[in-house]
């Protein structure tokens, strides 16, 4: 029987594309979506890539003075601000050390949060936020708990987005909003990079087992979105990532 997996997304028969540091990645002829498989389980990316053995989100263990607030920050309130109230209940899951969390309640939010990092957790929990350690599906909220989720960067390090997609529905309130800011395949530095990858062999350093498991274009986040019954309302665009960061470092 063959191995070769079928697209989460519109189920496709998918080929193999390419492999990086012992992991395969395939990509989905008809919607473009990248992913690893078999994909690690849930167990191991807990304990062994972002728990306290892993050295993800090593640098974030304090809190500065004031939070961080980039372009895609700003971009986000400003939409919030204009498509919820005041007080609205916000759920933010991957919340690090808490700086999206901060800056909610900057903005007039009332936030909580869910990590699987130990580390980080505390040290949002130290700024006065309640932060479940472990995975959305664990944390077992109730349904329609929340106006606003917010998973930023976190879609394509999970096994099973679309379980995922599912859960952040589930806990959302009727009317509410699920906001998700991942990489972009589709971008013009990652189609770039790739060329240069098929012409000259270096390793494509958009792909970075097994933190991402997925690679999501607006075409096919659009259309798991659908599928879940949720309305698109607004798509913004970032920066491309730092060219150290595309060279691997």
């Amino acid at each position: 029987m063959s191995d070769t997996p079928r697209c989460i997304v519109c189920q496709t028969v998918t080929a193999r594309y390419i492999q990086k540091d012992t992991f395969k990645h395939y990509e989905c002829p008809v919607c473009g979506l990248l992913f690893v498989h078999p994909a690690p389980s849930t167990h191991f990316l807990a304990t062994q890539v972002y728990g306290e053995k892993g050295k993800y989100q090593g640098n974030r263990v304090s809190l500065p003075p004031k939070p961080y607030v980039g372009l895609k920050e700003k971009k986000i309130f400003d939409f919030l601000k204009k498509n919820t109230s005041k007080g609205s209940l916000l759920l933010d899951v991957g919340a690090s050390n808490g700086n999206f969390l901060r800056l909610a309640r900057d903005n007039g939010f009332s936030g909580t949060g869910v990590e699987l990092n130990p580390r980080t957790a505390k040290v949002a929990e130290s700024a006065g936020f309640s932060v479940f350690v472990g995975t959305l599906e664990e944390a077992s909220f109730s349904d329609n708990s929340f106006d606003v989720v917010h998973a930023g960067d976190v879609i394509e390090h999970v096994p099973d987005p679309r379980v995922f997609v599912q859960s952040c529905v589930r806990v959302l309130k009727p009317g509410g909003v699920l906001l998700i800011t991942t990489p972009n395949s589709d971008c013009l530095w990652a189609r770039a990079t790739k060329k240069f990858t098929e012409w000259f062999g270096f390793p494509w350093a958009v792909l970075t087992p097994p933190h991402h498991l997925f690679l999501f274009s607006v075409k096919n986040l659009d259309m798991l979105a659908t599928q879940e019954g949720l309305i698109k309302e607004w798509f913004a665009f970032g920066r491309s990532p730092s060219l150290s960061y595309s060279l691997g470092a």
